[in-house]
């Protein structure tokens, strides 16, 4: 029977055969285990930046550290545990990597959930995994035996997450425990925006940082795995190789059921435009490693740069990194000039700024986490990305009052970038001139392009000259209540 399963494993993909991990050998598997002390040294230096989730831990484990058995499978593993006491969540950085043609790489809990990969051969290189949650994950190569002579590889970081992506773990603070006023998507409030939602993810960033992002549709339409967030949470050139995007990460009931699973990702290939300094925007645009395969059921949002205040809309993110959430608008946004995110020296906004749509919302809110997230207009297109905000939780059912502020999609379209490309030369790349572009399914015929879709005024209040660029919508929000919110957000 071994013979036969490992002719089958040799005659066919790895990643075409469903795996499902040996748990009963583990305990003869060696441990990695992370230093507490310098753990808590890491974490005891944080900030309260709620976009910070994990902490990084460097490390020094190659091919030696882990242990070869010959699997019910047939198949031969390399297999590595890695421990660190304590965490809700664990992410590696592989920096050396060599599968051979014919082997995988698995990394999971050791429970045997969250089971991430296959990771293969054209991950080859620097591998930034995808997290568990759990303080005990395992590092799994399965291969042939002839495959097994060339296998390296090498772990440089662990990450340790110390924040909660759901409200099952403790959370040393309120990340993945979302204000009690927050909507899950599966309830009513969602009914309307079933695509729009299907289009949202949840973003990590350097295995420590989160935000929210929307896969976009470009007039193109072309399937291009495009995600749009915003650039304070920090992606860039660099770093974007070691984002990841987390699709369908929501509850399948109303108010109930269990945590969105993370098993759905794709890792960052290369950013394509970003805000550059003065522009007055807060955007990133980057591309995913592939195109989500058929079996996420994505949507790929739909944006309009007409310039025009929406009416009514939502907000839909990932609110302190919590199962996916949707706020209800209900009255047109005010829009918003030269508003400070930061703190004001003088007249000097030490920070960036921005122009924005100001919203204030009837049901949920935002919270940390929810940066870089759509806002999207009753047409069902989104005109802007999350940047700041004080909209909070009052209680199980009621929020503050607060406002939050999208930077303009409609003032980044043309404005300079980072990578010397504009967003409008990435999302208009056939230079239609489109304005108003609808969304679509993957599978679906093009979606309309308009030039306007909205009727709505354009109405709104300019930033206060005596606040030195900072300022309020129409006086919705004291500068005060800014530079407090730029600490819970942006610090």
């Amino acid at each position: 029977m071994r013979t036969l399963l490992w002719l089958l494993a040799i005659g066919l993909p790895l990643n075409g055969l469903a795996y499902t991990p040996d748990l009963s050998t583990l305990s003869g598997v060696p441990r990695l285990q992370l230093d507490a002390a310098q753990v808590q040294t890491a974490l005891n230096s944080l900030n309260d930046d709620a976009r910070h989730y994990a902490v990084a831990q460097s490390v020094d484990a190659g091919t030696e550290s882990g242990n070869w058995t010959q699997g019910s499978d047939g198949l031969w593993h390399w297999r590595l545990r890695v421990v660190s006491s304590d965490a809700v969540s664990l992410a590696a950085r592989i920096d050396a990597l060599q599968l051979p043609e014919g082997a995988e790489l698995w990394f999971y809990t050791s429970k045997g959930e969250d089971l991430q990969g296959p990771y293969s051969s054209s991950d080859n290189g620097e591998l930034w995994t995808a997290l568990v949650r759990s303080e005990e994950a395992v590092l799994d190569a399965r291969m042939p035996d002839s495959a097994r002579a060339a296998f390296a590889v090498h772990l440089a970081q662990v990450f340790h997450g110390y924040r909660s992506f759901s409200e099952a773990y403790p959370a040393k603070s309120a990340f993945g425990t979302s204000g009690a006023c927050t909507v899950d998507v599966a309830c009513p409030a969602g009914d309307g925006w079933r695509d729009e939602i299907r289009s949202t993810v949840l973003l990590t960033i350097g295995g420590t940082t989160l935000c929210s992002g929307n896969l976009i549709n470009n007039t193109a339409q072309d399937n291009r795995a495009l995600v749009l967030t915003a650039n304070h949470c920090g992606l860039n050139a660099l770093n974007v190789a070691s984002s990841r995007a987390y699709f369908n990460v929501q509850k399948s009931a109303c108010a109930s059921g269990s945590e969105g699973s993370v098993k759905q990702n794709i890792a960052g290939r290369r950013l394509l435009a970003s805000s550059a300094s003065g522009t007055r925007s807060d955007y990133s645009l980057f591309e995913l490693r592939s195109v989500p395969p058929g079996s996420y059921q994505v949507f790929y949002a739909g944006w309009d740069v007409s310039g025009v205040a929406p009416s009514s809309g939502v907000g839909i993110s990932h609110p302190a990194g919590d199962d996916k959430k949707i706020a209800v608008f209900d009255s047109g946004a005010q829009a918003v000039s030269d508003l400070c995110v930061g703190s004001l020296v003088g007249a000097t906004c030490t920070g960036f700024s921005i122009d924005a749509w100001a919203v204030r919302w009837t049901l949920g809110d935002t919270e940390g986490g929810s940066s870089g997230s759509g806002l999207w207009s009753q047409n069902h297109r989104i005109v802007g990305t999350l940047t700041t905000g004080n909209s909070a939780c009052m209680g199980s059912v009621n929020n503050n009052g607060g406002t939050d502020y999208y930077a303009r999609l409609d003032r980044a379209w043309t404005a300079l970038s980072s990578t010397g490309s504009t967003l409008k030369q990435v999302l208009d790349a056939n230079g239609s001139g489109c304005t108003n572009l609808a969304g679509r399914d993957a599978a679906s015929n093009s979606s309309a392009c308009a030039s306007s879709a909205s009727t709505a005024s354009s109405s709104g209040a300019s930033a206060a000259a005596t606040s030195g660029g900072g300022g309020s919508a129409g006086g919705l929000l004291p500068l005060l209540g800014l530079l407090l919110l730029r600490r819970r957000r942006m610090n």
